[in-house]
């Protein structure tokens, strides 16, 4: 005996009963058409650095850690320049907006420290627009007494070079 289901087709005008398969999936599905717009220009991608997490802290920093999560925080933000082209400095702003837009977040969970940091950085381009992309990920940590002061982001010299991606 199979089993008969009512469902509706995509016109919406009649009904239809259908024999469903062994997976419980009818033969035929109403579905929506999606419309896009085929003058619609995407983002480009113009370049990418990547860091890889790095530990933060030093062999000589004697802290008292009480827990570490057992996965990264990743974070994603992005920043549309508009039409100017973007510089050496908007690329340290931005890596540096997007570690303190994580700690905030790691804070809220109850943590106090990146054991581990590493960000990816992509600059996108759309005609004559520009936008950046940051993804920072971090290991957060709760650190008794008093935490480490802050280092800056890993390996920001490379982000300070003026031909990063041209």
């Amino acid at each position: 005996m199979s089993s008969r289901r009512l469902y509706l087709t995509p016109s919406m005008e009649d009904y239809r009963y259908a024999t469903f398969n062994q997976d419980g999936i009818p033969p035929y599905l109403p579905y929506a058409k999606e419309k896009r717009q085929t003058n619609e220009q995407s983002w480009e991608v113009v370049g990418c650095e990547c860091i890889d997490p790095v530990p933060m802290i030093d062999d000589g920093d004697e802290l008292d850690i009480l827990r570490v999560t057992d996965t990264d925080t990743c974070g994603t933000y992005i920043f549309d320049l508009g039409k100017r082209s973007p510089q050496g400095s908007d690329y340290c702003r931005a890596v540096l907006f997007a570690r303190q837009q994580l700690f905030q977040e790691i804070v809220k969970n109850g943590y106090n420290m990146l054991l581990l940091e590493g960000w990816t950085l992509t600059l996108y381009r759309k005609g004559k627009s520009h936008r950046i992309e940051v993804q920072y990920a971090g290991r957060p940590a709760y650190v008794s007494g008093k935490a480490p002061p802050f280092h800056p982001p890993p390996f920001m010299a490379v982000l300070e070079s003026q031909h990063l991606f041209s």
